[in-house]
Formats: C-alpha cells, structure tokens, sequence
C-alpha cells in the first residue's frame, strides 16, 4: 500500500510541475546546449584540422611554367631560322644573299642601233669609213665580236694569255680611241660556243674564256654586251646558262647584258616559267626577226605584248627595202628597241 501511495504522490507532482520536473528540464537543456556547442567547434575547425597536400599544386605551377617557356623559346627558334634562310653572315660581319644575284641594269638610252661589219677592219683604213653609215643612221653602233672562222676580231693581252683565236689587224686600244672620239653608244653581239653538254672541264674553260673577253671589251670599249646560245635552253639544262649569266654580269658589273632567245620559245606556254626564270638575271631579250614583212612583225609583236610590258625587249631586224615599214609596225607596236644588221 506505501507503494501505491508513493506513486499517486508521484503522479500528483509531475502534474503541478514540481521540483523533479524543474530539475529536468536544465539537465535537458544543459544536453543541447553541449550538443551544440561541440558541433560549431567542429565546423569551425574542421578544415583546420585537415591537412592540406600542396604537391598537386606545385606541379600545377611547373607545367604552367614550362608551357609559357616552351612557346617563348619557339617563337624566338622560329625568327631565327627565318632570318638565316635569307641571310648568311660572312666571317668580317657582313650579310649576304645565299646566291648571288646580279641586280638588272637598263639601257642609258632607247636603242636604235645599225650593224657595223668589223671583222675585216684594216689598219690602213680609217675605223671612221667603216662605222660612217651605221653611226649616221641611228644612234648607237651595234658589230659582232667574234668573226665567221670564230676567232676575236680584236687583238688583245688577255687573248693572247688566254691562247684564244684572234685576229692582228685591229687592236682593242684602237677600237675603244675611235668610239671614245666619236662618242658612239656601241653594242657587241658574241656568239658563245658554250654547251653544257660538253665535258665539264671542257665547258668551264670555255665560259671562263668568254667572259673574261667580253669583260675586257666592256671595261674598254662596249656599253651593252649581247650573247647567244648556239643550243636549245630548256628545263634541264637551264641552270647552266642562268649560272653563265650569273657569272657574266658579276664580272662585268655596270654592263647591261642581253640575251638572243627564239620566238618559239617567248610565246611557249609552257615555256612561260623558262623564260621568267632567265629573264630575272639578264636585264633585256633580243629576238631576231630577220626579214619578216610589216604583216609578220604586226603578228609576232602582237603577240609579244605582255613580254614586252615585263620585260625590256631588242627586235633584231635584217636591212632591206621596206626597212621603214618595218620600223613603223615596231613604233605602232611600241617595240621602241631595235638593231638593224
């Protein structure tokens, strides 16, 4: 009965709230409070406590250096090798083009040159009879520097060192006072026995000869130099006469220097390339048109058109009786040079 009696009193308490229920609720309240309190010193601290790997970051900043060196370096690699295929220094310093190449030189004047046969010029005859007509018909004198038989048709040291065929009867020195007293513009025409077909040696010797000759003559006597191939210019065998116009014109630097090449070839299509690329050493073309009529020359300079606004062109024409016909259809074709032999 006392047990029964301890819990009505029990009961009887709780429902007036009395001291077991006051004393509870700080216990619970002291519960949360703890809860609370440990759980916001974890959030605060949590990250502290971890602790952080800085090795993923460290190779993060290498890569990212190594890529800014890499393109820095390929950028200053690239000017470089740029530069070097232009450009090559030569041991004092100085830059220079890798190959050679002349610069092209115009004509001082617009060519009207006439033929003047001086291959049998006679010491006793004054130069002045032979070269009379030519001089007073146009403006220049125009003659072949080597005669029929191949050989010089002026004396000369650099012949005679050379061992090269040439004739007695008319020395350099001659040649070049009677040009300098009349003050002729004058032209020479060589005919070259170089090939490329022959023997190396062969053809080294003779392009070697050749030039040193032109090149006394020019340095002497000659305003412009004109050459002539007596074989075919093609693609394979083009280097070698680009490399003996090379050579010619470094040797004779100043001296404009022309080069014959056939019709057939100036109005080839497939030729056009050829032709540019033997046109960007010698500074003018010469086409020999011969005999052709007034219609012929009204359809070969027709055709010529083009070449003749790139290039610097010199029609080569054959004297006759209706020479000045000929010579109108080139002034109505605006081939304003010209030689007549």
């Amino acid at each position: 009965s006392s047990r029964m009696v301890q819990n009505a009193l029990r009961r009887k308490i709780r429902k007036k709230g009395g001291l077991d229920e006051m004393s509870y609720t700080p216990k619970k309240a002291n519960k949360t409070n703890n809860a609370y309190k440990m759980g916001k010193l974890t959030r605060e601290n949590r990250f502290s406590r971890r602790k952080v790997n800085p090795a993923p970051f460290i190779v993060l900043a290498c890569v990212l250096l190594s890529f800014i060196f890499a393109v820095i370096l390929g950028n200053y690699l690239g000017k470089r090798a740029e530069d070097s295929k232009n450009t090559t220094t030569e041991p004092n310093g100085a830059s220079s083009l890798t190959t050679p190449t002349p610069d092209k030189v115009s004509p001082s004047l617009k060519l009207n040159a006439y033929f003047a046969d001086m291959t049998d010029a006679d010491p006793e005859n004054s130069l002045s009879d032979q070269t009379g007509y030519a001089r007073e018909r146009g403006n220049a004198l125009c003659f072949e520097l080597r005669g029929e038989d191949g050989s010089l048709i002026w004396s000369s040291s650099v012949a005679e060192e050379l061992d090269y065929p040439h004739r007695e009867n008319l020395t350099l020195s001659r040649l070049e006072n009677h040009l300098a007293y009349y003050v002729d513009y004058a032209v020479g025409l060589f005919a070259s026995d170089y090939s490329p077909s022959l023997d190396a040696i062969d053809a080294l010797k003779v392009k070697n000869n050749e030039i040193m000759l032109m090149c006394e003559a020019a340095e002497s006597a000659l305003d412009q130099l004109i050459v002539s191939f007596d074989g075919e210019i093609t693609k394979d065998n083009a280097i070698y006469y680009q490399a003996y116009l090379i050579d010619l014109k470094l040797a004779c630097e100043g001296t404009p220097v022309g080069i014959v090449l056939p019709y057939s070839m100036l109005t080839d299509a497939d030729s056009a390339g050829l032709v540019a690329s033997i046109l960007e050493i010698a500074d003018f073309y010469v086409l020999d048109l011969g005999l052709a009529d007034s219609e012929e020359l009204e359809n070969v300079l027709s055709s010529l058109v083009y070449l003749n606004t790139r290039y610097s062109g010199v029609m080569l024409l054959g004297d006759g009786d209706d020479l000045s016909e000929r010579l109108a259809v080139l002034e109505d074709k605006s081939a304003e040079n010209y030689i007549v032999k």
